[in-house]
């Protein structure tokens, strides 16, 4: 497993992150299993939310049976908009990190991220409050996850202009598909030609993207096959159809599997490698369910892709 030091984190980054969102971690299910084949695999990052169900306990009883605290990199998340309003605020991020810590059972986390952004609230407001929480050892790291650029740039001029601690990590989503429409609301992505600007943008500063959906929500994982007969929503669930199903990314899953069968390899890891070669600061969150589907996606650093075919992939 490739691994990248990132500043302030004592154990270095995988560059594929353990995304807990899964059926099992959710539901409260023992997931020991995968946790430890995870963990076995190199992956050193695993990544959780407020508001994930069970998730955080599931994770943190993991951690704390296998006391593996010193090996591994905890992030969660706060701060998710419900009906009401967007839950943005100081309030809502000492109520749901203090929450996530007695879930996870644990004093502090490494990773922090604001799980969506309210544009009404000043910048200054939310880098102030992540500040003290910090100072007060809360977490050694913050960031945000569906936060735009313009919204980044803004919170880290002010931290810099004020000698704070500014957003280190961001977690958009990103994949080889476009995501085409948005179910959930407030959802930041960096693919396709009209997010071209903002992958430049990430490309030049390096801030790291821990990107979620890596796969497009199951929409790249081969499990749906473009040359099937029966109907995409026989093989995938609501998710990934309403992001991701067009004519071009149907286009770019058909390419990617005549590479993955020119190279004697899965669709996942065609587009995985594709992701990794990418300019940005990239590391990949992946919910693998069981250990044959980890390898299988491991697969990906083994393979190579040249320049032409990364942009064949990419309808270039």
């Amino acid at each position: 497993m490739r691994t990248k030091k990132i500043e302030g984190l004592q154990v270095p980054v995988s560059r594929f992150i353990y995304g807990t969102a899964t059926a099992r971690m959710t539901a409260g299910e023992n997931a020991d299993d995968i946790l430890d084949a995870v963990l076995e695999s190199g992956i050193t990052t695993f990544d959780t939310a407020r508001l994930y169900g069970t998730a955080e306990r599931v994770l943190g009883g993991w951690i704390e049976r296998r006391g593996v605290r010193s090996r591994v990199n905890v992030l969660t998340k706060g701060c998710y908009q419900n009906e009401e309003r967007a839950r943005v605020s100081p309030a809502d991020i000492r109520s749901d990190l203090e929450e996530s810590l007695e879930q996870l059972k644990l004093k502090s986390v490494d990773i922090y991220l604001l799980h969506r952004d309210d544009p009404s609230v000043p910048v200054e407001t939310l880098v102030d409050c992540l500040n003290e929480l910090k100072r007060a050892g809360k977490f050694k790291l913050f960031g945000g996850s569906n936060w735009s650029v313009e919204r980044l740039v803004a919170a880290n001029r002010y931290a810099a202009e004020n000698g704070l601690q500014p957003f280190s990590i961001s977690s958009p989503s990103y994949s080889l598909a476009e995501m085409i429409r948005d179910p959930w609301g407030g959802s930041v992505w960096l693919s396709g030609p009209s997010r071209e600007a903002d992958r430049r943008w990430y490309a030049e500063n390096q801030l790291p993207v821990f990107a979620y959906s890596s796969l497009a929500r199951g929409f790249l994982s081969g499990k749906y096959r473009t040359s099937q007969k029966e109907e995409i929503h026989s093989t995938l669930s609501w998710a990934p159809v309403e992001e991701y199903y067009c004519e071009d990314n149907v286009e770019r899953l058909r390419r990617a599997e005549c590479l993955a069968e020119k190279k004697g390899a899965t669709v996942p890891a065609v587009v995985l490698a594709w992701a990794l070669r990418q300019p940005m600061n990239l590391f990949c969150i992946l919910s693998p369910s069981s250990r044959q589907h980890l390898e299988a996606l491991l697969c990906a650093f083994q393979l190579s892709l040249s320049d032409e075919e990364a942009a064949w992939l990419d309808l270039m």
